[in-house]
């Protein structure tokens, strides 16, 4: 069966609408997220990265995945895949699913990062599992190239990570090909 690929190509819009909110109303961030997400509603991209930056920098990742969503689309920024992949990296460090499963599609496609499928894999699998169908297509579509014993190891690499802790990176899949 062919598979297509439209999906994982129209997947950081689809995230950008499922990104939830984790401030409060009252605070100076959430006022902040939510001049951003009013920004960019109006299309007034500048006026959202603005916004986003001092959240994604103080460490938040709703901030963070969104202000990697501008530079991947290049909307109020200067368009940059190795910029989006840091934000997307922060975020989904995490537990960002959006980020995550954002993140898994550069490294899919070799865009800011160096294409690495297991890579891939694993945050597609990470964002799969809160429930981001687009990430569980990608996941699917790559283990089609594994071997039994790639699968293995990336499903074991996928379950030893944790939240809050760095992701692995493609040192630790050097071996692959």
């Amino acid at each position: 069966m062919k598979r297509t690929r439209i999906s994982i190509m129209r997947l950081p819009s689809t995230l950008l609408i499922i990104a939830s909110l984790t401030f409060t109303t009252g605070s100076a961030l959430g006022q902040s997220l939510s001049a951003a997400d009013e920004a960019y509603a109006r299309g007034d991209y500048a006026a959202a990265a603005e916004n986003l930056r001092p959240i994604a920098e103080e460490g938040l990742s709703s901030g963070q995945y969104k202000l990697g969503f501008l530079y991947d689309s290049g909307q109020g920024v200067p368009q940059s895949y190795v910029e989006a992949a840091k934000w997307y990296r922060r975020a989904a460090e995490q537990g960002d699913a959006a980020a995550q499963a954002l993140l898994g599609i550069q490294y899919y496609k070799d865009e800011g990062v160096r294409q690495d499928r297991v890579m891939a894999y694993i945050l597609a699998s990470l964002a799969a599992a809160q429930g981001v169908e687009q990430a569980r297509e990608l996941r699917d579509l790559i283990l089609e190239d594994f071997s039994r014993e790639q699968v293995t190891e990336a499903q074991r690499l996928t379950s030893e990570w944790q939240v809050g802790t760095p992701l692995p990176t493609s040192s630790d899949t050097k071996t692959w090909p």
